[in-house]
């Protein structure tokens, strides 16, 4: 029986830069893996220069789809994701930035997955 098991990833927008891109964490999990829960913990509310959105995806499965930054969603210690699927690629996670850049902000992303 596959065991639960956590990987921690925090991300700081004021130190690490926030522009318009891909930003990809160190943290991954196993192809064939499921996702049991993501969570976000707001350590400092994130600012941005317009109305940037924050996605984020996980081994082929999107945890979050672009959402406002200044979403509830991420203004708080929060669930992104709790639907239970299998990862189809061993690819690390990604918080992808669009529309405009981040200035600041720090997050930690906490992943729950059997594997």
């Amino acid at each position: 029986m596959a065991k639960l098991k956590t990987i921690k990833s925090t991300y700081d927008f004021s130190k690490a830069g926030g522009a318009i891109s891909a930003i990809t964490l160190p943290v991954a999990i196993p192809t064939g893996s499921v996702v049991s829960r993501v969570f976000i913990k707001n350590v400092t509310n994130a600012t941005s220069s317009g109305s940037s959105t924050i996605a984020v995806a996980l081994g082929g499965v999107a945890v979050k789809a672009a959402t406002a930054f200044d979403n509830a969603s991420f203004t708080a210690m929060n669930i992104l994701y709790s639907a239970g699927a299998v990862t189809t690629t061993a690819t690390a996670m990604t918080v992808t930035i669009a529309v405009a850049a981040l200035t600041a902000g720090k997050y930690e992303f906490v992943v729950e997955y059997f594997g």
